[in-house]
């Protein structure tokens, strides 16, 4: 599954990664999926139902990243978009 994320926001992209793409891997290891990017571009693989759940998680919290995102946060979002 490919998703870019628009506006494109370097802070924005830093904030919904984490620090090292802390919270990137969170989510691969909450939703059994792989993140990869290269800038704006994400590839998510894995099975469907996964991928665009991923999707949708990240693009709420890029929606929300004018801010720092915490990862009690992420943690929260990962909780209520699990199935």
């Amino acid at each position: 599954l490919k998703h870019h994320f628009q506006p494109e926001s370097n802070i924005r992209l830093s904030r919904l990664c984490g620090p090292l793409d802390a919270h990137l891997r969170r989510a691969e290891e909450a939703l059994g999926v792989t993140v990869s990017r290269r800038g704006a571009d994400f590839s998510i693989d894995g099975p469907p139902q996964a991928a665009k759940a991923c999707r949708d998680l990240l693009q709420r919290i890029y929606d929300q990243a004018d801010r720092p995102v915490y990862e009690e946060t992420l943690e929260l979002a990962l909780e209520l978009k699990k199935f």
